[in-house]
């Protein structure tokens, strides 16, 4: 199980970055570069295996290419969460389009509602 921590005092907007960036490490089977011995491990969770608490530590320091990449990607797939599809069927009437638009935006899943 992987777990993704995000700040909690920020924008929606930014949490959403965190987590797709998070999981963009994830995703691209990225590791830390510091490394971490079976004894360490042990010590700060006995009771998990070594090589599992390795991983996880490790995560928390990537090297610039890793970041990089983690910056790319979560920028797709954030593009890609917020992507409207594309219409189909008939154009509504242009005195209706006005009214569409607002209720586009009301219920929109930018959180904003405004």
């Amino acid at each position: 199980m992987d777990v993704v921590a995000y700040e909690a005092e920020t924008s929606r907007t930014h949490q959403d970055h965190i987590i797709a960036h998070e999981l963009a490490h994830i995703m691209c089977g990225h590791t830390g570069i510091v490394p971490i011995d079976g004894n360490v491990a042990r010590l700060v969770f006995p009771n998990l295996d070594p090589g599992l608490v390795r991983d996880m530590l490790n995560r928390a320091d990537y090297g610039d290419e890793h970041e990089l990449e983690a910056e790319i990607m979560a920028s797709v797939i954030l593009r890609r969460m917020n992507a409207r599809p594309e219409r189909s069927g008939p154009t509504p009437p242009e005195e209706d389009q006005e009214v569409l638009a607002r209720l586009e935006k009301t219920f929109s899943t930018d959180g904003d509602g405004s």
